[in-house]
């Protein structure tokens, strides 16, 4: 019997690669007058500072900093603060929200906020500048979602290969395999518009140890840090469900027979009765 787990929402992640709260704009905020400095302060001083350590999918937070976002717009206005400074407060205060591993990327975006002089210009450089901050956000989920995935396999006996980690039509896909020729196929969701999904569905098993091994999958993620609604479990029949894991089985090795040897016999009952490898010479395929 083969087995699949899919788990609809991911509601956390701890970070196991090196992330930074984008305080490498900061050095930006001293750049402002007082007045949008102050402004920035006024809006970022309800922060409480997260002790948990936890990275929340970008769709938990977005509502907070579009809420900061509003704040710091309305307060920039009181404060008449330019067009061009009120999209830069707004554009800082929205980074103490969201995590990054390539700050490159978002130091190139926020290069647009500071020459925004009209209303209309200002609204897309705010806007793409946010939308870079999201994904950036989203693609930390994801990288972190791959080195657990990673590491939970191995916990439960199945080596990830090397050349499985691809992402195709927007999902990441990753497989492991244990000596005895099964499999953990996984597939992890990147649009930041959506919920952060995953799914992983064992290959090859022949008995019911499939759903064993997936309980002892999701527990070994949980110990790296993952943390998930309740899943959906569903024997599949030794019928693959995941696009990545049909893939990989119309890929993957097949029997072969030896090579005929070139002096052997033309009879062709010979033939067929030599081409055929003893039980020892048969390989175990997956």
């Amino acid at each position: 019997m083969s087995a699949i787990r899919k788990m609809p929402t991911i509601n956390s992640v701890t970070p196991q690669i090196h992330l930074q709260h984008n305080s490498l704009l900061i050095p930006a905020l001293k750049m402002l007058s007082v007045a949008a400095q102050t402004v920035y302060q006024q809006t970022t001083q309800s922060l409480a500072v997260d002790q948990s350590n936890l990275v929340l999918p970008t769709q938990n937070i977005r509502p907070t900093a579009l809420r900061l976002q509003k704040q710091a717009l309305d307060l920039s206005q009181k404060s008449n603060l330019s067009i061009t400074e009120a999209a830069q407060v707004a554009g800082l205060v929205a980074a103490n929200i969201y995590i990054t591993a390539n700050p490159q990327t978002i130091e190139q975006n926020w290069t647009p906020l500071k020459s925004a002089t009209s209303l209309e210009s200002a609204k897309v450089a705010l806007g793409n500048f946010i939308e870079q901050l999201e994904v950036n956000h989203h693609q930390v989920i994801v990288d972190n979602l791959v080195i657990a995935s990673q590491n939970a396999a191995l916990k439960v006996g199945f080596k990830p290969l090397a050349s499985s980690a691809t992402v195709v039509n927007g999902t990441v896909r990753l497989i492991a395999s244990d000596d005895t020729g099964r499999s953990l196929v996984t597939e992890i969701a990147t649009n930041p518009d959506s919920p952060v999904q995953m799914a992983t569905e064992i290959i090859g098993s022949s008995d019911r140890t499939c759903e064993e091994i997936l309980d002892k999958f999701e527990t070994a993620l949980k110990e790296e840090g993952v943390t998930y609604a309740p899943p959906e479990r569903k024997f599949t029949g030794g019928i693959c469900e995941l696009e990545a894991a049909k893939e990989f089985v119309r890929k993957r090795p097949t029997k072969k027979t030896e090579k005929q040897p070139e002096n052997q016999t033309t009879n062709p009952k010979k033939k067929a009765i030599r081409s055929l490898p003893s039980q020892k010479q048969i390989k175990q395929g997956f």
